[in-house]
């Protein structure tokens, strides 16, 4: 069994435990405190709005729309480009003009 611990205030020391199969990945984990458990997806739920093709045209509140091709082309201020294999080569931010994706 291995063992690591995390010490910080306010009680919030854990302590993992962990059992390992014999190829020495995890199997399973355990921990001392369960106020330390992290939900990866947390309580969240999104206000969207869909058009007449069944596509989101914003979620929780930010405008996106998409080209024929199902790319993002715009989220929020942020406008996005394609190239004609559908990669993404650019990503223009209004605040700072744009970034190119390498």
């Amino acid at each position: 069994m291995d063992e690591g611990t995390a010490a910080g205030g306010g009680g919030l020391n854990v302590t993992w435990f962990f059992i390992r199969n014999p190829a020495n990945r995890i199997r399973t984990e355990t921990q001392s405190n369960g106020a330390c458990r992290w939900d990866r997806h947390g309580d969240k739920s999104w206000a969207s709005a869909a058009n007449g093709f069944n596509r989101y045209t914003s979620v929780d509140g930010v405008a996106h729309c998409c080209d024929a091709n199902g790319n993002l082309t715009l989220y929020g201020v942020n406008v996005y480009l394609y190239d004609m294999e559908s990669q993404l080569v650019e990503m223009r931010i209004p605040e700072t003009g744009s970034a190119t994706v390498q």
